[in-house]
């Protein structure tokens, strides 16, 4: 909540134009900036003329916010104390405006052509369901590029606020932030990783423990494991840790590789040969110029072998290898990569003395391979 609201208030003092923030669920955090933060704006700060737009994936949570700041506005507790400067004229359920000719519009994510303000509160912009469908994340991509940015009043001044928990690498802050769009990025796990520590110019994230709870009062450690276990590893690193890959890797994890050799052993004379493979797949990732601002053309070649791994009885590799035992095992055999146009240049000519052997190991280096 204090990170949140820091940057709310810099927004207010037009210190900040544009923020996201990522946050894992149930931390108020539609409270604070869809609900909280215009009638703060509003009231205490005395700035009745803003308008809002609150936007999400859904129509009915946009709604939603839309009537909870509504109520609270009209509330006697709010117009009590700031009912002088603050009272609403229009009492529409997607759009409601007071006196100062400020209002507060909700309009669903996908509809968001039309209308301008000088707030634009994107929540939640896309579902769990949605974002692991690609035609659902690049329509949403499309629409934050093209049409975002032409809802503001004053492009200037204006502000942008974006308030969602991960779900997918080209999810909305993906996109910004792989894009470079300029955007303050508040990111808080709710197990704390110092490798992704937060620091902002009006915040930081306070802790310094690996693995602090962001606010165990609400969420103790029995409850973070029991959303773990309920959510398993790729929408806890995406909804909780706001890294829409686990720690230690996605499909392969870090623990899982072990070299090809003998520990207690280095020299050991039966790791100089690969296991007899039932199979060996070559997987090219291909770049499409050699400019070094560019990707790196790869090649991977892999094996599926079952055959026992040769141990010394006892040792360490002996203890894995027996725990592995008939299962399938895959093995990186070779990889390389460099910058590479997808066709190279033309090899020379063959020469009228050179075998077959002699010819290839002279265009390897036309073909990228030396």
């Amino acid at each position: 909540i204090d990170a949140i609201s820091a940057h709310l208030e810099a927004v207010t003092r037009n210190e900040l134009r544009r923020v996201i923030f990522n946050v894992p669920p149930g931390s108020m955090k539609s409270i604070g900036t869809s609900v909280m933060f215009p009638a703060w704006e509003w009231g205490p700060m005395n700035l009745p003329g803003m308008r809002y737009i609150g936007t999400s994936y859904s129509e009915r949570y946009a709604m939603r916010d839309n009537g909870r700041t509504k109520n609270l506005v009209s509330s006697n507790w709010y117009q009590e104390r700031w009912g002088d400067h603050v009272t609403l004229i229009k009492h529409g359920e997607k759009k409601f405006e007071n006196t100062a000719y400020g209002f507060r519009e909700a309009i669903p994510f996908k509809s968001l052509t039309a209308g301008r303000a000088d707030r634009l509160i994107i929540d939640a912009p896309h579902s769990t369901e949605s974002a692991e469908s690609q035609n659902e994340r690049e329509t949403t991509a499309r629409i934050f590029l093209e049409s975002v940015p032409t809802r503001l009043n004053d492009p200037e001044k204006s502000a942008i606020i974006i308030i969602m928990q991960r779900l997918h690498e080209d999810d909305v802050t993906g996109v910004a932030l792989s894009k470079e769009l300029g955007y303050e990025h508040v990111m808080i796990p709710m197990e704390y990783d110092p490798s992704r520590h937060f620091v902002t110019r009006w915040f930081q994230d306070p802790r310094g423990k690996e693995g602090e709870l962001m606010f165990p009062a609400r969420f103790p450690q029995k409850v973070v494991d029991e959303y773990k276990d309920s959510l398993g590893p790729y929408a806890s690193a995406g909804q909780l840790q706001q890294s829409p890959i686990p720690r230690g890797g996605g499909i392969f994890q870090w623990d899982w590789w072990q070299l090809w050799g003998d520990p207690d052993d280095p020299d050991n004379p039966v790791f100089k040969r690969f296991p007899s493979c039932e199979y060996v797949v070559a997987s090219l990732d291909s770049a499409y110029t050699e400019k070094t601002e560019n990707d790196y053309s790869a090649l991977t070649v892999w094996g599926l072998f079952r055959e026992a791994v040769p141990t010394v009885p006892g040792s360490a590799l002996g203890r894995r290898a027996q725990q592995m035992s008939g299962r399938p095992k895959i093995i990186l055999m070779n990889a390389w990569q460099k910058r590479l146009p997808i066709r190279g240049p033309e090899p020379p000519p063959r020469e009228s003395w050179e075998t077959d052997h002699q010819y290839r190991q002279r265009c390897q280096k036309f073909w990228g391979l030396s």
